[in-house]
């Protein structure tokens, strides 16, 4: 559906992340401070997600508004694209719901010019080029800086929209399929049960 989606190649009419989306990072509230935790705020962490991870809908830890606002913590609206940019570069997923993050992430508030679920893939097709923005001596960690800069082709919206509604569309049927591998699996555990239990 497009011409390439190889971020690599930094083609001179693509346009900067910056430009294109809002950037949000996050940080860590004390963890001295009991009041600044346990609240309602979701606040997400690069360990909670995997390669598989698309909408994310709930977090392990959540903080208090006193722990929100003790580090000036964005709330990132819905659809708002992360990505791990230290320990490890090149996590991606959505938010499904409002949420805030640590420090090991930069993410993007898409307007309307720029589809989520089509900067998703991009950004998870492209982890290799992803790394190579990264610096650092104890671990490699890609800046605010760096990936405000850093260059995305940007399709007609419509082709855009066209092609998330396929991606949604692969997500539903990979459901599908993974939940009539479990009902078989659980078939075949009782029937085992049955005859060899």
């Amino acid at each position: 559906m497009f011409d390439t989606i190889d971020m690599s190649e930094e083609r001179k009419d693509w346009i900067e992340l910056e430009k294109i989306s809002k950037i949000y990072s996050g940080t860590t509230p004390s963890t001295k401070d009991e009041e600044n935790w346990n609240g309602d705020i979701p606040w997400i962490t690069p360990a909670e997600m995997n390669k598989d991870t698309f909408y994310i809908t709930d977090t392990v830890r959540k903080i208090t508004e006193k722990g929100r606002k003790s580090k000036s913590l964005e709330m990132m609206p819905a659809n708002t694209v992360l990505l791990s940019t230290r320990a490890p570069i090149g996590k991606v997923g959505i938010t499904g719901i409002p949420m805030t993050c640590n420090q090991g992430f930069k993410n993007f508030g898409c307007g309307d010019k720029l589809n989520p679920i089509y900067l998703y893939i991009l950004l998870k097709e492209n982890t290799e080029y992803l790394n190579s923005l990264g610096s650092g001596t104890t671990f490699l960690e890609v800046s605010k800086s760096k990936i405000a800069k850093t260059k995305i082709p940007i399709p007609p919206i419509e082709l855009q929209n066209t092609f998330a509604e396929f991606v949604k569309q692969v997500d539903k049927s990979k459901f599908i399929v993974q939940k009539q591998i479990d009902d078989l699996q659980e078939l075949l555990d009782s029937k085992m049960d049955e005859y060899f239990g």
